[in-house]
């Protein structure tokens, strides 16, 4: 049986049916980006490989079934720390529309969510 091979390739797009909410699905090999920033939050689901990124000066691993969760206006890099690639799902949503869902679950709570950690994986 021939082993399967993957190739790069990624699709973003807008869902006007969720305010314009920016989303990607990406498998990546040997791609890297380089420094950058998302004015909203970055939310990404990784389901093959291991992700690899920069992110308040540590070097941070999210392997597969791990949620990515960067705050916005945070510095970040990210590659693909396996040599088949990685696989993962991503949404950008801004600031005002995860306050928004927190207010309508927790009874006008108003806060601007803030993760401290990069990285959430099952034990």
């Amino acid at each position: 049986m021939k082993p399967q091979t993957y190739q790069e390739k990624s699709k973003f797009w807008l869902d006007q049916d969720l305010g314009n909410l920016e989303l990607l699905s990406a498998n990546y090999i040997s791609h890297a980006f380089c420094r950058h920033i998302h004015e909203g939050f970055a939310i990404g689901a990784v389901y093959k490989g291991v992700e690899a990124f920069a992110y308040r000066g540590e070097t941070h691993f999210a392997p597969a079934g791990a949620l990515i969760v960067l705050n916005p206006e945070e510095v970040h890099t990210g590659y693909s720390a396996s040599e088949t690639g990685c696989s993962y799902r991503a949404m950008y949503p801004n600031p005002t529309l995860l306050q928004n869902v927190i207010d309508e679950n927790l009874n006008d709570c108003r806060v601007i969510p803030y993760f401290p950690f990069p990285v959430i994986k099952e034990n």
